[in-house]
């Protein structure tokens, strides 16, 4: 944990705290203009996402991107980068990468249900794909840090990619992973406690905007989501920072070298 841990305290240590008040300011904004959408759109209570959800998404994985480039290329630098040091020329590759991903994803979840569905595979099948299929999705973080790395959107597109991380890195990725769990369960229960409290104290009532949303939580959600941000767009990739040094960026190295032979081998036929 003591990885994890480190990670937080580099985004505070020698920082800009204007800088990690203009984060939260952005995450208070994106929490009310998202729930004022919802329930003006009658659907407060259901988890469809709207576009401010997306731009906040986008937004949160691009400064991640920038954040990670900073402690790969400038480890002695701490603290959060500066929202105009934000590098928009990755917004086209973010996407890209995104929506060919989520392509891949698709073809996967689909080509499983029509294996099940031919052969007429047991309980035990479907449970064991979501399981290979829960464990293998999340190392696509190592493609989020191969473009803060500046590798190039080609380099980053090989399917096959997601199996070598595996073998390279699952475990400690996983390791990482759980320690980033466990450190946002205590957050998870002050949040759900405070919120208790309040309730308890008939806070929770006061200056009600709609069902089950109130003032308590135009105080409470932004906070959440700011330490969630912190742990999860910044300090959780950060501490995997070693693990890709060392176990993932040869293998992204070696897919350029690829890519190049593949370039040099058509050009000659042509």
């Amino acid at each position: 944990m003591a990885g994890v841990i480190e990670s937080i305290k580099r985004l505070y240590k020698n920082c800009d705290y204007k800088t990690h008040i203009i984060l939260f300011i952005i995450c208070f904004v994106y929490m009310l203009l998202t729930t004022l959408t919802d329930i003006s759109l009658h659907r407060d209570t259901s988890m469809r996402q709207n576009p401010f959800d997306f731009i906040f998404g986008l937004f949160m994985a691009l400064y991640s991107i920038q954040y990670i480039n900073n402690v790969l290329k400038q480890p002695e630098i701490e603290g959060l980068p500066k929202i105009t040091e934000i590098d928009w020329r990755k917004i086209l590759p973010l996407i890209g990468i995104n929506i060919i991903w989520g392509i891949y994803l698709a073809i996967i979840i689909v080509a499983l249900v029509i294996i099940w569905l031919k052969i007429k595979a047991s309980t035990i099948f479907v449970i064991a794909a979501a399981i290979a299929l829960i464990a293998l999705a999340p190392l696509f973080q190592f493609i989020y840090i191969g473009l803060a790395d500046n590798f190039k959107f080609k380099q980053l597109m090989n399917i096959t990619l997601i199996f070598r991380f595996t073998r390279a890195a699952f475990g400690s990725f996983w390791l990482t992973t759980l320690k980033t769990i466990l450190i946002c369960i205590p957050l998870i229960l002050g949040y759900m406690l405070i919120y208790l409290a309040c309730g308890y104290f008939g806070l929770t009532g006061i200056l009600e905007i709609a069902k089950d949303y109130s003032l308590i939580d135009i105080v409470m959600y932004p906070v959440f989501i700011y330490f969630f941000s912190i742990i999860w767009y910044f300090a959780f990739p950060a501490a995997l920072a070693d693990t890709y040094k060392v176990k993932i960026r040869p293998l992204l190295i070696n897919e350029n070298i690829n890519i190049i032979e593949e370039q040099s081998s058509s050009g000659e036929q042509e």
